[in-house]
């Protein structure tokens, strides 16, 4: 199976996604119209997402998710995944140079 980039939100339309395909298939959790949690219900907010990460079938191992939205969303968005799996591979969107760069945050990344 192809790697996939998770992007928690869909990011606004200044941001390219065509880039993050070169590093999996794209996988929007959740899309503008699509209910959710309010991000200010933290614990709520990292139920549902990692609902729908399980839902898709996220593999920590080999799929990415990508640092781009609402910071607010993103921050809370990989505490909760990062709790779950230990460790993730991120993608961060670089504007200057129209790029994404892989970071892993986790377990064994800072010692």
């Amino acid at each position: 199976m192809r790697p996939r980039v998770f992007f928690i939100e869909r990011p606004r339309p200044n941001i390219s996604m065509s880039k993050a395909r070169d590093f999996g298939d794209t996988v929007i959790v959740f899309d503008t119209n699509d209910r959710r949690c309010s991000i200010f219900d933290a614990e709520g907010f990292g139920r549902a997402l990692l609902e729908r990460l399980e839902e898709a079938q996220f593999a920590p191992a080999q799929d990415h998710v990508c640092i781009a939205g609402s910071m607010v969303t993103v921050a809370v968005g990989i505490a909760a995944i990062v709790a779950k799996y230990s460790r993730v591979s991120l993608l961060l969107y670089n504007a200057n140079q129209d790029e994404y760069v892989p970071r892993f945050v986790g377990k064994g990344v800072w010692k």
